[in-house]
């Protein structure tokens, strides 16, 4: 079962934030696909994100890095998850 993060504020539109990339270069259908069966499984913060010509399925939105980390040390508990990273994603 997959271990649900602390929810945190997300930064505005057209920010920079940082999130945890949990799958990438995926398709987007199968990314939209993904993110959803995660949301079902109760982790609300997974979307698709096409940035660069590159598809992730990524979770949450944080204003710091060290957010994002804490996210991802919390999510790692669950096998599923244990290569996902952060990125910085500067959206335009």
């Amino acid at each position: 079962k997959a271990t649900q993060a602390a929810l945190h504020p997300a930064p505005e539109k057209n920010d920079a934030f940082y999130t945890v990339v949990l799958c990438s270069r995926v398709t987007r259908s199968n990314a939209e696909r993904y993110a959803q069966e995660l949301k079902n499984r109760g982790l609300q913060e997974a979307e698709s994100i096409t940035h660069n010509h590159n598809t992730r399925v990524v979770y949450g939105r944080y204003a710091t890095e060290s957010e994002a980390y804490r996210t991802m040390h919390k999510l790692q508990q669950d096998e599923c998850f244990s290569d996902c990273w952060v990125t910085r994603i500067k959206e335009s």
